[in-house]
C-alpha cells in the first residue's frame, strides 16, 4: 500500500514555498517508516507498507503559509 499527495497547481505557486509529506496509517497510528517529505514537490509518494492483513489508510499533509493542511482516505481493513 502506499499514500499519495497532490499540490494543486494555485497553492505551488504562492511566493514562500511549501512543504508535502504522504504517510500510511497502519491500525491507527501513522507508519513513520513509509513518511516522505517534499519541498517545493506537487506530487509525492510514500513508502510502499506490507501491510494487506491490517487496517490502513493513506494520510498527506502540505504547509507553507503558516498553516498545515491534512487529509486522509476512508479506513480499509
Amino acid at each position: 500500500n502506499w499514500a499519495y499527495t497532490y499540490v494543486w497547481d494555485s497553492y505551488a505557486a504562492l511566493p514562500g514555498g511549501f512543504s508535502s509529506s504522504a504517510a500510511m496509517v497502519v491500525n491507527g497510528d501513522r507508519d513513520f517508516s513509509s513518511n516522505v517529505n517534499g519541498r517545493n514537490k506537487q506530487d509525492v509518494w510514500s513508502e510502499g507498507t506490507k501491510t494487506l492483513t491490517k487496517c490502513t489508510r493513506a494520510y498527506g499533509e502540505v504547509w507553507g503559509d503558516g498553516n498545515v493542511y491534512w487529509g486522509q482516505t476512508d479506513e480499509r481493513c
